[in-house]
């Protein structure tokens, strides 16, 4: 497993509608500690730290074989659930 400094990225296309940039980061997560390392990982890109609004969703299976995840939004209602 890589090192959690060295989590892989990636980055869609961003997505213009009505002024409006749309643009999507994902990485593969394990547990609660990567998701919000990963969280903290994209933050620090000046791009997205500089947005208005942003939406987080993760989930993965723990060690003991649970479904985990969780979702937030910071005012756009509901656009973490469509994610999911």
């Amino acid at each position: 497993m890589k090192r959690k400094d060295e989590m892989l990225i990636h980055t869609g296309d961003d997505i213009v509608v009505i002024g409006n940039n749309f643009e999507a980061r994902t990485v593969r997560v394990q547990s609660y500690e990567d998701a919000r390392h990963a969280l903290c990982q994209f933050l620090k890109n000046s791009k997205v730290a500089s947005c208005t609004h942003y939406t987080v969703a993760y989930r993965f299976t723990d060690k003991g074989k649970k479904k985990q995840h969780e979702r937030g939004e910071d005012g756009e209602i509901s656009a973490a659930l469509e994610i999911l």
